[in-house]
């Protein structure tokens, strides 16, 4: 799982800051520290345990085929998005893409492109990079899939979806995302950082969808996860730990 991580000299590790050799700056004890998801949903990427039912939760009319994430947004995680997105800090993005590229299942799928979630050009001035961008160029390195951030922008200025309630997500009409370039693929996978209720990943893929993409996936390295009062008993849903 670990073969891809290693690196031939020694950097701080970036939760313990111990002398380490791993391309992601993690070590090997921090990375089986992390809260890796088990198996779950193809759909919607939550563990059976969390699932409300045995089954996908795929819909008719359902634009995503496939939702992979591979790390839970629960501690060190959160600590690590902050560090990436609000710090600045490119270093931990590449670990958390790495991350995603290993312990995730990528069989039976062919990917023609990776496609990170656009920022619109406020955010840009603001934060001076695109995180989705970051880990996609991560990602596409280590997996041999191209990159593509000129197919879909973002147009307008909406309210970033970490100030909307759950609720305000589920139901919100616009979609800032619009097709600029033709999308040749038929294949694709849409790069975000976190999975929530993959409002933005959806509006994303109309567009998409509507040029001819025939498969249409979201890749995210991590996922949030339901209140501890709404799991579906353990003893219904056991857990593949990995």
């Amino acid at each position: 799982m670990l073969d891809l991580l290693r690196q031939s000299f020694w950097q701080p590790c970036l939760l313990c800051e111990q002398p380490q050799k791993q391309l992601s700056l993690i070590c090997e004890p921090c990375q089986l520290d992390l809260p890796w998801l088990p198996s779950g949903c193809t759909q919607c990427a939550l563990p059976w345990r969390y699932h409300p039912s045995q089954s996908p939760c795929r819909q008719p009319g359902w634009l995503i085929n496939n939702c992979r994430a591979t790390l839970a947004y629960h501690f060190p995680v959160p600590q690590l998005i902050h560090q990436f997105k609000q710090q600045a800090s490119l270093t931990t993005g590449r670990a958390l893409g790495l991350c995603l590229t290993q312990n995730t299942h990528f069989t039976g799928t062919a990917i023609d492109a990776l496609i990170p979630v656009p920022s619109s050009r406020q955010t840009l001035r603001s934060r001076g990079f695109n995180p989705a961008k970051i880990l996609a160029d991560t990602i596409g390195h280590a997996l041999g899939i191209p990159v593509m951030t000129n197919w879909v922008i973002k147009t307008g200025i909406t309210k970033a979806q970490k100030y909307r309630s759950r609720a305000e997500r589920l139901t919100v009409s616009e979609n800032p995302f619009r097709a600029k370039k033709p999308c040749t693929a038929k294949r694709i996978a849409i790069i975000d950082d976190v999975i929530t209720t993959m409002t933005t990943a959806i509006q994303v893929a109309e567009p998409l969808k509507a040029q001819g993409v025939q498969h249409i996936e979201i890749w995210a390295p991590c996922r949030t996860l339901p209140k501890l009062t709404t799991l579906v008993s353990p003893s219904h849903s056991p857990i593949e730990m990995r």
